[in-house]
């Protein structure tokens, strides 16, 4: 989380272990933290005990440092089709590569209506061919079909407009942001550790609710609890990085 935010480029190993130890982490285990995330090229010696993110290192890193605006991922109109996601046999084969082709569906907003399929409206930009291009970027198997469907009958997509809890989302959602709001007023002006602690927490679980979030369109969910919730995120973010900085600046 440190590194994918842009306060601070370079980060001294001495600060990435304090940070660790808000959160009871020892000073071994972020060092090997450390080792393997510069294995993994996901970040790289800045100089002596000094690190700092790799661009472009990672999909899922840069899907997640694009939450502000995942509102602009779908269309003004839904036109009332869907797009279904099917997985064969061969796609079942390498366990490691059917997880990640589990979580990149889950992230995408599909749902399983059935053993071997998924489905969601097609709703989003780029459509079926940008969705399928996004899975791959993290990890799918390349033998997933997913293709559009159109004339479904409206029994059925009324069966499977069903397959998102909406009442469970809107509440999840207007409850992260009142816990926002009564954050930014509890913390406003401390650079303390429990500040730090708190807001990284917080803020992480709004961003990992934005960007789960299936982007149903209006027919099925309303739209509003998630632009109202990614409206108090921003706020929180600049929170955030104000308590970080002041933190980071007393190491």
């Amino acid at each position: 989380d440190l590194f994918s935010t842009r306060s601070q480029a370079v980060h001294p190993l001495s600060t990435l272990c304090r940070a660790g130890a808000i959160f009871g982490i020892s000073d071994t285990a972020v060092r090997t933290a450390l080792l393997r995330l510069t294995r993994e090229g996901k970040i790289e010696s800045a100089g002596r005990g000094l690190y700092r993110a790799v661009a472009n290192s990672d999909a899922m890193r840069e899907r997640v440092l694009r939450w502000r605006n995942v509102l602009a991922r779908q269309r003004p109109t839904w036109s009332g089709k869907w797009i279904l996601a099917l997985a064969g046999p061969s796609t079942r084969v390498d366990r490691t590569t059917w997880r990640r082709t589990l979580r990149a569906m889950e992230l995408d907003g599909l749902r399983q209506m059935d053993a071997d399929a998924w489905v969601r409206p097609d709703n989003l930009m780029g459509g079926a061919p940008d969705l399928r291009e996004r899975m791959r970027e993290l990890g799918a198997a390349k033998s997933l079909l997913v293709a559009r469907l159109d004339g479904i009958e409206p029994e059925r997509a009324r069966q499977w407009a069903e397959l998102w809890d909406v009442e469970a989302r809107q509440i999840t959602l207007s409850d992260l942001r009142r816990r926002l709001a009564e954050s930014a007023t509890r913390l406003a002006g401390r650079v303390d550790d429990e500040a730090a602690a708190e807001t990284l927490t917080l803020g992480r679980t709004a961003v990992r609710a934005i960007l789960r979030d299936p982007l149903l369109p209006a027919e099925i969910a309303p739209g509003e609890p998630l632009r109202q919730l990614i409206e108090e995120m921003i706020q929180y973010d600049q929170l955030g990085k104000r308590v970080w900085r002041g933190w980071i600046s007393t190491t």
